[in-house]
C-alpha cells in the first residue's frame, strides 16, 4: 500500500538524519596513546564526550561530537593540549657525522638538559607548559665563568603552581652540574581560566541538571522535519501531510525557547 510504504520512507529518513547528527569529528589526530588519554580526561571532565581512536602504530586521534567542536578547542587550549613533542636525549645524541666539534657537543648537551627539565616541569600539578634556556660556559674558558638558567613556566592561575618557585629553582640546580640556587631565573606566567563557563555550549536548568545547547536542538529538529516532508512531498500524497509537519515544527520550537 502506498500508505506503508511511505510510513518507511519517512522513517528511513528519520533514522539517516539522526545518524548524521549523532556522527563524530576528528578533533585531534597523531598523538600517542598517553597524551590520548590525558586528552580524553581533561574532555570529559568538562562533560564533553570524547574517544580515542588508532589509526597507526602508536599513533591516535581524538573524536568529538560536532556540537562540541568548539568548547573542545577551547579546553585543550586551555589546558595546553596536546603537549610538545619533547626530543629524548638519545635523540638529540644521534651522531650524524664522525667528528663533533666541542661547541656542538655543549649545544646538544644544553639542549638535551633543557628537554628533560621542561619534561618534568610539565609534570607539576598546574603547570600547562615550560621553556628552559640553560647558557653553559666554554670548558677552556680563561675567565672562570659559571651556568645558568632561565625557566618560564605557563600555569592555569585556578591552581597554586605559581607557587613551586623554589622547587623549580632546587630541582634544576641538582641538574646541571656546577649551577648554583641564585644564577636560575624563574618566571610564572597565568594563562586564563581552567574552564570558561562562557564558552560552554550546555545550558544548566533549575534542577542543576546539563540541558544540550539549544541551537542544535532546534537544528536537529528541523532536519528531521525537513526529512519527513520530502518524503512525504515526493510521494504524491499530500501538501496536508507536509503542512501539518510545518505546524509541529513551530510549536516544538516554540516550547524548545
Amino acid at each position: 500500500m502506498p500508505g506503508g510504504r511511505i510510513f518507511r520512507l519517512s522513517f528511513l529518513a528519520v533514522l539517516l538524519v539522526l545518524a548524521a547528527c549523532g556522527s563524530s569529528v576528528s578533533l585531534i589526530s597523531d598523538v600517542n596513546e598517553e597524551q590520548a588519554n590525558t586528552i580524553i580526561e581533561v574532555l570529559q571532565q568538562h562533560d564533553i564526550k570524547a574517544a580515542k581512536e588508532k589509526t597507526g602504530s602508536g599513533s591516535f586521534q581524538i573524536t568529538v561530537d560536532p556540537q562540541q567542536i568548539g568548547e573542545a578547542i577551547h579546553t585543550l587550549s586551555m589546558a595546553g593540549l596536546p603537549r610538545e613533542r619533547l626530543q629524548s636525549i638519545g635523540d638529540i645524541f644521534k651522531k650524524e657525522g664522525l667528528i663533533s666539534s666541542p661547541f656542538e657537543e655543549r649545544v646538544r648537551y644544553a639542549y638535551a638538559l633543557s628537554q628533560s627539565l621542561q619534561d618534568t616541569i610539565n609534570q607539576i600539578s598546574g603547570v600547562i607548559s615550560s621553556r628552559v634556556h640553560i647558557a653553559l660556559p666554554e670548558a677552556r674558558s680563561v675567565t672562570p665563568q659559571t651556568p645558568s638558567a632561565s625557566v618560564l613556566v605557563l600555569y592555569n592561575p585556578q591552581t597554586d603552581a605559581n607557587r613551586n618557585g623554589p622547587t623549580i629553582r632546587k630541582m634544576v640546580s641538582n641538574s646541571i652540574p656546577g649551577l648554583t640556587y641564585d644564577r636560575i631565573s624563574v618566571a610564572f606566567m597565568p594563562t586564563g581560566p581552567e574552564k570558561d563557563t562562557d564558552a560552554v555550549n550546555s545550558q544548566d536548568d533549575e534542577s542543576g541538571l546539563s540541558a544540550p545547547p539549544a541551537h542544535g536542538i532546534h537544528w536537529t529538529i528541523l532536519a528531521v522535519i525537513l526529512a519527513l516532508s520530502a518524503v512525504a512531498a515526493l510521494s504524491g500524497i499530500g501538501w496536508k501531510f507536509s503542512n501539518s509537519f510545518r505546524r509541529i515544527s513551530s510549536r516544538v520550537i516554540s516550547r524548545t525557547h
